[in-house]
């Protein structure tokens, strides 16, 4: 039987700016999109760039304030809490 290891995943990441946020690309689509990603502050309504469904983490959120996702479209991005209490 195979030993069990758990040596955890880390993601460096790359540093990019969209618009006028600059943030961490953690994952991109086959389009080039950002996918994954965080950073200090929420990519403002209608950059490009962001894959539909892309999961955006703030880095400096709080409650309900710390996952978002893409709703809107890669041309036109619309990132809303991903909770909402």
């Amino acid at each position: 039987m195979a030993k069990q290891v758990n040596t955890g995943l880390q993601l460096g990441g790359e540093s990019i700016s969209r618009g006028a946020v600059t943030l961490i690309a953690l994952l991109f689509d086959s389009s080039g999109n950002v996918l994954w990603g965080k950073g200090a502050t929420v990519p403002t309504d209608a950059y490009a760039g962001f894959a539909v469904g892309c999961l955006f983490i703030d880095t400096t959120g709080g409650a309900n304030t710390t996952l978002y996702v893409n709703e809107g479209s890669a041309t036109s991005c619309d990132f809303n809490a991903a909770v909402n209490n």
